[in-house]
C-alpha cells in the first residue's frame, strides 16, 4: 500500500469562461498542499477520471452508458498545476485534453500591491491585494491565519493563503469554499508521456484550437501535413473573445 501523507486541501467553487463559448461554467477545484509541494486541479475532472478507468477496469461498456456516467462531471477542467515540481521554485503545468501537453517554468514572483481592505472568506480575516500577472490584473484575498504563500491556479507568492482570487474583467472567479485537513498519496507528476513544450507555444497551440482547428490537428499530427497545405483556415463561426484567455504570453 502506498504511503499516505498529511495533506492541506482548499476546495475553491471557481467560475470561469472559456474564449469560445464566453458563458459562465462552474467547476469545483481543489488545491492540495504538502509542506513544499502543491496541486491545483478539477475536482469533476478527477471524478470522471476515475468513472472512466473503473468502467475501462470492467471491459465492455458502451459509449452512451460512458457519457450518461460522465456528464455529471462534463464541465470540469483539464489542466492541472504542481508547484515546487520537479524542483523547488519550479511549477509544472499539464493538459490532459489537447493530446496531453505539459510545461514547466520558475514560479513567478508575482508583484503585490496592497489594498489594505479586510473581509472574512470561508471564516478567516483576509486582507486585499492586487497584481498583474500574464496580461490579467488579479484580485486576492489572502489570510495571514494560514502562513502559505500560496492559492489557486499559479497565483500565489502572498504571506498568506490566497482564499479569493477574481480577474478584472470577471472571466475568472476562485472562492474557498472549505478547508479540510486530510491524508492522500504524496503529490507526484503522473507518469505520462505527455509531450513537453515551452509555455509560449503551448498558448500558440491553445490559440491554434480555438481560432484556427484544422492548423491544430495538422500540428498535433492528426490530418497530414502535405494534404492540406492548400487549404484555407477554417473560420470560427462561433463567437470569440480574446479576453476571456486567463493568461497570455
Amino acid at each position: 500500500q502506498e504511503s499516505t501523507v498529511k495533506t492541506l486541501r482548499i476546495v475553491y467553487n471557481t467560475k470561469y469562461t472559456d474564449p469560445i463559448c464566453i458563458r459562465e461554467t462552474k467547476d469545483v477545484q481543489y488545491l492540495d498542499i504538502q509542506d513544499e509541494h502543491s496541486a491545483f486541479y478539477s475536482s469533476l475532472r478527477q471524478r470522471s477520471k476515475e468513472i472512466e478507468d473503473s468502467l475501462n477496469h470492467r471491459g465492455s461498456i458502451s459509449m452512451m452508458e460512458f457519457h450518461r456516467l460522465t456528464k455529471p462531471y462534463s464541465n470540469g477542467q483539464w489542466y492541472l498545476i504542481y508547484k515546487g515540481l520537479p524542483a523547488e521554485g519550479k511549477l509544472t503545468y499539464i493538459d490532459t485534453s489537447m493530446d496531453g501537453f505539459k510545461y514547466e517554468e520558475p514560479i513567478s514572483k508575482m508583484k503585490w500591491k496592497m489594498l489594505g481592505k479586510d473581509s472574512i472568506i470561508a471564516g478567516y480575516p483576509c486582507q486585499l491585494a492586487t497584481t498583474n500577472f500574464h496580461g490579467k490584473t488579479w484580485k486576492a484575498w489572502f489570510t495571514l491565519d494560514i502562513p502559505i504563500p500560496n492559492g489557486p491556479w499559479k497565483l500565489g507568492g502572498l504571506p498568506g493563503l490566497i482564499l479569493k482570487a477574481t480577474d478584472s474583467k470577471g472571466f475568472y472567479s476562485f472562492e474557498c469554499a472549505g478547508i479540510q485537513n486530510i491524508t492522500a498519496q504524496a503529490i507526484a507528476i503522473p507518469k505520462k508521456d505527455y509531450e513537453t513544450i515551452k509555455p509560449k507555444d503551448y498558448f500558440y497551440l491553445q490559440r491554434l484550437l480555438n481560432e484556427d482547428p484544422k492548423a491544430f490537428m495538422r500540428r498535433i499530427g492528426l490530418i497530414p501535413i502535405s494534404a492540406e497545405t492548400q487549404e484555407k483556415p477554417i473560420k470560427i463561426s462561433k463567437p470569440f473573445n480574446k479576453e476571456a484567455y486567463i493568461e497570455t504570453y
